[in-house]
């Protein structure tokens, strides 16, 4: 019997997650042994739309590119709102995938928490709840998973669980945020920090509030997450200072260069005799550090542990489909289980 499906927030994140799930639908049956049956897609601006006998995904994802609603294209379904949803149809995997909120985390955090709590396995790309309620929720253990609130479409999260176990991790560095590096690479160029950042928003890589990315609040989330998975300590984000890139200017980012250097926004958590710190500032390093040679909208991630020495990760940090990538490998886990 095929397995429900839900899913949470249909913006980018939960139509490029729909469309890796049609393109790779083969390879996900051959590894999992399964089949889904999309049940349920509630969004905010998209609408809302469930049938417990399941619906076409090709046709949903077709009706957003025609510039419809799914309301337009699919009146005979019901709408319902989230917890309704969840509650009543109690579906087998839930997908959530909303915006953001490092206040409290809701309603992303009360979505997740009752559907583990009714039985239903989640998948979240929403950093928030497990940023700000990781400890509430770990208790779940793999019936959560969450690989693209780091580093999209890279798989950190389950490099650090499941290729790094028995390794204490000491230190971990890393550049998790696409938009300001690629703010910074512009004005390596010449630019001021006003023009990189309009060219940012110009190609979809800021948004018109670009706060959470300039600021560093993005990349806050994401080292807190980070600590939590690795370092198993309860990482407050009120514990990290933070610094973000909206006082570099031009002349600090050419003189840099022309030391040879670059600036780089880094997030960092390191474990010294026990003591966790953590940070997230603009660092000016030179070419010996890995970080120095990631570019653009790229992450990158320096694992630092006391048995291999340090470990680079490199991957896309941001992108619907690599995003989508992340949930739709996460899908297969929890089922695959």
């Amino acid at each position: 019997m095929a397995k429900t499906l839900g899913i949470i927030g249909f913006g980018t994140v939960g139509q490029g997650f729909l469309e890796v799930l049609i393109n790779k639908n083969k390879e996900f049956q051959n590894i999992t042994g399964e089949t889904v049956r999309l049940i349920g897609i509630i969004g905010r601006s998209k609408g809302s739309i469930v049938s417990e006998n399941g619906f076409d995904p090709h046709d949903a994802i077709t009706c957003i590119k025609r510039g419809l609603s799914l309301n337009q294209c699919f009146p005979e379904l019901k709408r319902m709102d989230v917890l309704e949803f969840v509650k009543n149809l109690k579906p087998d995997v839930l997908v959530e995938a909303i915006p953001t909120d490092l206040e409290n985390g809701e309603p992303a955090f009360s979505y997740i928490r009752t559907a583990l709590e009714l039985g239903s396995r989640v998948v979240t790309a929403n950093k928030g709840p497990i940023a700000l309620h990781y400890e509430k929720l770990k208790n779940f253990g793999n019936n959560l998973r969450f690989e693209a609130t780091v580093m999209s479409g890279t798989p950190v999260i389950g490099f650090i669980k499941e290729n790094l176990q028995g390794s204490r991790i000491l230190e971990i560095r890393g550049i998790l945020n696409g938009t300001t590096n690629f703010i910074i690479d512009q004005m390596e160029h010449g630019k001021e920090y006003s023009e990189a950042l309009k060219e940012a928003q110009k190609r979809g890589y800021a948004e018109a509030n670009p706060n959470a990315d300039v600021r560093g609040l993005d990349a806050l989330a994401k080292i807190v997450i980070l600590t939590k998975v690795a370092m198993r300590y309860p990482l407050s984000i009120n514990e990290v200072k933070v610094r973000g890139i909206d006082t570099l200017t031009r002349k600090d980012v050419l003189e840099a260069k022309k030391q040879g250097k670059k600036w780089k926004l880094v997030a960092k958590v390191s474990n010294k005799d026990g003591k966790i710190s953590a940070s997230v500032a603009p660092v000016m390093i030179g070419p010996e550090d890995p970080l120095y040679h990631v570019s653009g909208t790229l992450n990158g991630i320096v694992i630092k542990t006391d048995i291999l020495g340090e470990v680079f990760l490199k991957g896309p940090g941001a992108g619907r489909l690599e995003t989508g990538y992340a949930v739709f490998l996460d899908l297969i886990k929890v089922l695959k289980k």
